[in-house]
């Protein structure tokens, strides 16, 4: 009766065994779909960044070429007589754009 309580015993383990591989796989499947993913993550972030880094030396350019045409202007309405129609217009712009190269 003990052997026979334990040849069922072996069965219900054998079959909770297969069960458990059956499980593992399926696990490991899923966490090889995973890491497929999160290599497809970084390589879009990576892209991602590069797009920013560009972004932000352009910006930087754009704003290096804003603080030297501002400078020009300013140049520009100090050289004119002070009834030149010319200096009021540039006069009047100057006020309009922003007097760092941040505010662009």
């Amino acid at each position: 009766m003990e052997i026979n309580r334990l040849r069922g015993d072996v069965r219900n383990l054998s079959h909770v065994n297969r069960q458990c591989n059956k499980a593992l796989r399926r696990t490991n499947a899923d966490i090889q779909k995973l890491f497929g993913q999160l290599a497809s993550s970084r390589k879009l972030v990576a892209s991602l960044q590069e797009k920013i880094d560009q972004k932000e030396k352009e910006l930087r350019g754009r704003r290096e070429k804003f603080l030297l045409f501002r400078g020009h202007l300013e140049l520009i309405v100090n050289s004119l007589d002070d009834d030149n129609p010319a200096r009021k217009l540039i006069a009047n712009l100057l006020k309009t754009l922003p007097a760092e190269a941040d505010a662009v």
